[in-house]
């Protein structure tokens, strides 16, 4: 219930109205006469004042007193009453003036501050009007003026002969200014009165109103699903009466209601941590829920309009439609680079009623993805051990018919059966290393290595092959002590399969070069040759599984070797990177973190 319609809210605005109009009456009384009032009191402070100012004149001019004396006496007064002294003579022209009064202000964005108010080009009537009277004290707005001046004079009289006029000049404000101060005094004592008066006021009507707001809160606490409040039974009256049903109805609905979000918890949670989309609608095609999971599916942020957006994909709102009318829909929906399966169905009542449907979408993209990865793999190993088992297939059957007979051909045939053996075994040694390799239950327990003296023992030990070849090998290190931490044996085994390839592709006369280089957080191994390079074409997919860019497989590979590597570098949290340009040669880029301890 909103306070502005409670009974203690009347009861108190009650109070503060009657308040209200009482100082508003005040002030309308008070302002007008209290107005009149300071301003009879201002006049009767200057009026002494103006007298002595004018009998300083009659010295004067009766040669009592010096000018600069009179001068000097005049400016003071002036500025004490905040006002313009002014002289005139008989014809009402003014002979003197103080300087104009400058309007304060202690407001800095007071477009007035600072104006100044001279009041000697204006009071020529006021003056001629005191050469007829005695004096004269009167509220009047001068031309070009917007407020209300205090205008006090009279007449100067030498030796029995008026010679002129004397008069003071202020602004109003200097009388609203005191007029405002008591009026702001006057309201904050009648608020402090008021502040006083309702501290009972408000525990009267807090007592009047107490048990009906227990009853009220009782309700409220109900219908926002609190049903441990309970209200006062202990009343005599009517509503003591209205307290026990309203707590017997809580228990009975706290019972039913507990019993009900449970379930619906229960639904709502599986809804929740379900990985595949859920999209339910009523049968006024309404959404009613949408998890997460589908918002995360399509890459979408939480709201209705993502919603509808996902529904107005290819046809599934049509499908959902397909659904309100008793139908069950199974497809594929294509959306970016994913593919989503889509099973919508009806959802019916007791009465088997369509009431609306529901939707499951379930990210595939993955599970064909790997399902086509299964079958490539299984293509591959097949294909890799069907050649050399063709080939020692085609050795036996000769020598197991007898056809074989001559002893040197014999051998010759045993050699190429074991040739085959061996590349069969390292076809298999290889598959269940990258198989280590990838389940993560190879050790790579770091050490201390100095990469200058590592690289020279690469070099001695490729140096004879490189010979063989007619190929020139070279390394290139750098000045000093470079350690790093990592598995030297694993990084052995990455620069053997990279030199094994480079020596394959290198033709003679070509040239390997192994250059060490380092930046300011990482070493560079670049392994560089003149070699045959690698086809554009093939260079994204180099460290894929039996991925040979030698389509005609002339060189015997096995198309495990890079895929080794990059594994064994990514279990060091390192990484392989190559460029490679046909019939210039290839750049096998391996850059190792300085100073990091790998934990793989």
């Amino acid at each position: 219930m909103k306070l502005l319609n409670t009974l203690f809210f009347r009861l108190l605005s009650l109070f503060v109205v009657m308040f209200a109009a009482s100082l508003v009456i005040t002030l309308l009384v008070y302002i007008p006469f209290g107005q009149q009032f300071i301003t009879d009191i201002k006049t009767r402070e200057m009026q002494p004042v103006l007298r002595s100012m004018a009998s300083l004149v009659q010295d004067s001019y009766n040669g009592l007193i010096d000018e600069v004396a009179i001068n000097r006496i005049i400016v003071s007064q002036s500025m004490a009453n905040k006002s313009q002294l002014l002289i005139s003579d008989m014809n009402g022209k003014i002979i003197y003036a103080t300087k104009p009064i400058i309007q304060p202000s202690s407001n800095k964005n007071d477009k007035n501050r600072g104006t100044v108010i001279d009041y000697s080009d204006k009071v020529s009537s006021q003056m001629a009007e005191l050469l007829l009277n005695q004096e004269l004290h009167t509220m009047v707005t001068f031309n070009g003026m917007t407020f209300k001046s205090l205008f006090i004079g009279q007449p100067i009289v030498v030796n029995g002969k008026m010679v002129g006029s004397v008069a003071m000049v202020l602004p109003a404000y200097e009388i609203t200014s005191v007029l405002t101060n008591l009026t702001w005094m006057l309201v904050l004592t009648m608020s402090f009165v008021l502040f006083i008066m309702s501290i009972p006021i408000y525990f009267l009507s807090k007592s009047f109103t107490k048990p009906i707001n227990q009853m009220v809160q009782v309700a409220t606490g109900m219908r926002r699903g609190d049903f441990t409040i309970r209200a006062n039974e202990k009343d005599k009256s009517e509503l003591g009466e209205l307290g026990k049903s309203l707590n017997q109805l809580s228990c009975e609905l706290s019972q039913t209601i507990n019993d009900v979000s449970i379930e619906r918890n229960r639904l709502m949670q599986i809804l929740q941590s379900m990985s595949e989309g859920i999209i339910s609608m009523n049968n006024q095609r309404e959404i009613i829920i949408a998890n997460p999971s589908v918002y995360r599916l399509f890459e979408m942020t939480p709201n209705l309009i993502n919603i509808q957006s996902i529904l107005d994909l290819s046809d599934v709102r049509a499908k959902f439609g397909n659904g309100l009318t008793n139908n069950e829909e199974d497809f594929i929906l294509p959306y970016l680079e994913h593919r989503v399966k889509v099973s919508i169905r009806p959802i019916l009542d007791e009465t088997e009623n369509i009431v609306g449907a529901v939707g499951i979408f379930q990210d595939v993209t993955e599970a064909e993805r790997l399902e086509q990865m299964r079958k490539d793999y299984v293509a591959n190993v097949s294909h890799e051990l069907r050649t050399p088992l063709t080939a020692i297939r085609g050795l036996l059957d000769p020598l197991n018919d007898g056809l074989i007979t001559n002893d040197v051909k014999k051998k010759e045939y045993y050699t190429l059966l074991l040739k085959e053996t061996a590349r069969l075994n390292r076809l298999i040694n290889d598959l269940l290393e990258l198989s280590r390799l990838q389940s993560g239950n190879v050790g790579f327990d770091p050490t201390k290595i100095e990469l200058n003296h590592f690289l020279i023992e690469i070099h001695e030990k490729y140096s004879r092959i490189a010979s063989d070849k007619h190929i020139l090998f070279e390394v290139q290190t750098l000045e000093g002590k470079n350690f790093y931490m990592g598995n030297e044996d694993r990084l052995d085994q990455v620069l053997t399969i990279l030199l094994d390839n480079s020596f394959k592709f290198t033709p003679q006369d070509g040239k390997i070069l192994l250059m060490l280089s380092e930046t300011d957080k990482h070493y560079k191994l670049d392994l560089i040759d003149n070699g045959s390079g690698i086809s554009p074409t093939d260079l994204p997919y180099i460290f894929d599984r039996f991925y040979i860019a030698d389509k005609a497989r002339t060189s015997k590979s096995t198309g495990l070797g890079l895929s080794i590597a990059k594994e064994i570098l990514q279990h060091m949290n390192e990484t392989i990177t190559v460029q490679s340009e046909p019939g210039k040669g290839t750049i096998f880029t391996i850059v190792l973190a300085k100073n990091m301890l790998n934990q793989k």
